[in-house]
């Protein structure tokens, strides 16, 4: 019996250790389908919508305004805390000549990256890496928070 308790525990410790197990699943925004996440310290948002995967290689689609300029965004939120807002621009399909398609993501296109912790309800962005000056060098942190009810994006149906 305790050859088998010990075998049980030396495997969940090897799922644990080996990131099987997701201990953030549900609680990140890209886990919230249908939701709206609105920033408290800039005019920004981002929506979660299966429907803008073949759009934006995410199911992510947002808009950042500073100063009356409108840049739109996606948003990478990795399995652990890490977070990059890239514009729009950063996914790109190419058709080859047999028309086959490849989409891919240009991973040094990003704007600023970041740490978060979230909840169901709230997400809070550190920026750590914001050398491509996008956003002024006073935000520190962006707060954004859960909106179950709002209207997605027409353009981008």
């Amino acid at each position: 019996m305790k050859r088998l308790l010990s075998i049980f525990c030396a495997i969940s410790i090897f799922l644990l250790c080996s990131g099987c197990v997701d201990f953030n699943n549900g609680k990140r925004p890209i886990d919230q389908e249908n939701t709206r996440w609105a920033c408290k310290e800039i005019d920004a948002y981002f929506d979660v919508n299966k429907e803008y995967e073949d759009i934006t290689g995410t199911r992510t689609y947002g808009q950042i305004n500073l100063d009356g300029v409108i840049t739109e965004v996606i948003v990478y939120l990795d399995y652990g805390t890490g977070i990059t807002f890239l514009p729009i621009s950063a996914y790109v399909v190419e058709i080859s000549e047999d028309g086959s398609k490849e989409a891919y993501t240009r991973g040094d296109d990003w704007l600023f990256i970041g740490r978060c912790k979230f909840n169901k309800n709230k997400l809070v962005v550190t920026v750590f890496n914001n050398e491509k000056k996008f956003l002024s060098e006073s935000i520190k942190t962006l707060t954004f928070t859960k909106i179950e009810d709002y209207e997605p994006e027409q353009s981008l149906r």
